[in-house]
């Protein structure tokens, strides 16, 4: 994310990306698409000193393994492969 995204972030509001907008998830080593999607940084309620990136309303790592699941999920139906 650059510098001035994280800036514009700053003001705890929420912000959206634009469509084709990407996000890189270090627990999957790619980028994920995140155009589209309620972007915004909160206090940390545990610190006042630190924040949090929530995307969708979601912490930032939550929502990165929910749509890694999702992806997992749609791939087992392509092929017909049963969970």
């Amino acid at each position: 994310m650059s510098d001035a995204h994280i800036t514009a972030l700053l003001d705890e509001k929420p912000k959206s990306f634009k469509t084709g907008s990407m996000l890189y998830d270090p627990n999957e080593d790619k980028d994920v698409d995140v155009g589209n999607v309620e972007v915004q940084i909160k206090r940390d309620p545990t610190d006042g000193n630190n924040y949090r990136l929530h995307l969708g309303g979601k912490r930032v790592f939550q929502w990165f393994k929910e749509k890694w699941q999702s992806l997992k999920q749609t791939v087992k139906r392509g092929f017909g492969i049963r969970p």
